[in-house]
């Protein structure tokens, strides 16, 4: 018997298909639900993206990224507790 499933949810989108997939196994096994959202870090991209830059070049791309990845952090949360609300699995 499974008693817990791991999603990780990326984003709204590919979250609430993955939510409903993991949906289908959580009721028929009567299972709980956690989900697993990560946000990259602006930092990490550094190294990768800074060649060439100057300082505020650098420092706008990490504020976009710690935007967007908020923005994304904030729709998975929506979508999930949406989905627990209109799912009747009652381990969400």
């Amino acid at each position: 018997m499974i008693k817990t499933i791991l999603a990780c949810v990326s984003s709204g989108d590919s979250g609430q298909t993955v939510l409903e997939t993991v949906g289908r196994i959580a009721k028929r096994f009567d299972s709980h639900i956690e989900v697993l959202h990560v946000r990259a870090d602006p930092r990490g991209l550094v190294p990768y993206t800074g060649e060439g830059m100057d300082g505020s070049m650098i420092e706008e791309i990490m504020e976009v990224t710690e935007k967007e990845g908020g923005e994304r952090a904030v729709q998975a949360r929506q979508v999930f507790d949406a989905f627990c609300q209109s799912s009747g699995i009652r381990n969400c």
